[in-house]
């Protein structure tokens, strides 16, 4: 067996999952603070924390699940997880005479996208040759590239010439076939041992958090939160300085930069170092958001995505 192969069918497989898992995730994602203060003429912190419940729901299902998803298995939990995100986005019907009620349906939609989320990370991460790791990584972070540009244009065109519910209904399809492609997925299972199983244990704050991961989680909360907020709030903004058509192909040109790019900084990981990666990266993320405060014109939203 080639231990460096990279394009197995497993790896395909669990990277198709994590794009159609993503591309349903953007869809409600970037336009249900829109729809919210449409539908149900909620304020502005309604709008957003009916958006952002969504991710508090994910975060927390995401730091339960890294600690028990070997105990329970890599391949229940991402039947699991993806059953869950499959019940809870029929609850959107339910919703619809009720704020608090979709509050609700949101975050729990969010936990079963933290439970999936997190599933098929940690299956990508024993499937990818440890000598190909970066690259791996930049190839498998594709999927969640190509779906930021797919799912919020199929969002933002969908909820302007057609309806919300005919959105949901798309993630509901797409959450299904997520469900069949999952049984084809060869997944290769944590062996702990009795010292593993005893160490995993009660409530120790270390069965939950690496220390040595803290630092650079840190600056992942940083740039999430400048993605979350474009994500979150682009229809909002492009609609009040009057370029929603050119708004509606922000993340696809945003997704074409990354599609470009990810080849070859993963090689440039393998082979130079993370410090040489991402040094760069912050600056150029840091000027495309102070351009995008300042975007007046279409093509001015377009060309600082590159």
């Amino acid at each position: 067996m080639n231990e460096s192969k990279l394009w197995t069918r497993d790896f395909l497989l669990d990277t198709m999952i994590n794009f159609t898992l993503y591309f349903a995730h953007f869809l409600p994602l970037v336009t249900i603070a829109v729809y919210a203060a449409d539908h149900f003429q909620a304020s502005a912190s309604e709008a957003g924390l009916a958006s952002g419940i969504y991710i508090i729901g994910g975060l927390i299902a995401r730091t339960l699940t890294g600690r028990v998803i070997d105990r329970i298995g890599r391949k229940k939990t991402l039947y699991f997880g993806l059953c869950f995100f499959l019940m809870t986005t029929l609850l959107y019907f339910c919703a619809k005479n009720s704020l608090m009620l979709l509050f609700l349906v949101r975050f729990l939609h969010g936990v079963g996208w933290g439970i999936s989320a997190t599933a098929t990370a940690t299956i990508i991460a024993n499937i990818i040759p440890i000598k190909r790791l970066g690259e791996g990584t930049g190839y498998y972070a594709l999927s969640v590239t190509v779906a930021s540009a797919i799912g919020p244009l199929t969002a933002m065109l969908v909820i302007e010439r057609a309806s919300f519910d005919m959105m949901i209904n798309l993630t509901l399809v797409l959450a299904i076939i997520n469900l069949i492609t999952a049984f084809l997925l060869k997944v290769p299972e944590a062996e702990l041992t009795k010292n593993h199983l005893d160490e995993m244990k009660g409530w120790k704050l270390d069965n939950f958090f690496e220390a040595k991961a803290v630092p650079i989680s840190i600056v992942a909360i940083f740039m999430g939160i400048g993605v979350a907020s474009v994500v979150q709030f682009l229809s909002s903004y492009v609609r009040a300085i009057d370029l929603a058509d050119a708004g509606s192909f922000f993340f696809l040109v945003y997704a074409m930069a990354m599609l470009i790019s990810r080849p070859f900084t993963g090689r440039w990981f393998d082979s130079k170092g993370e410090n040489f990666v991402i040094y760069p990266s912050f600056l150029l993320f840091a000027l495309g958001l102070i351009t995008l405060s300042l975007a007046n014109q279409g093509a001015i939203l377009f060309w600082l995505q590159f």
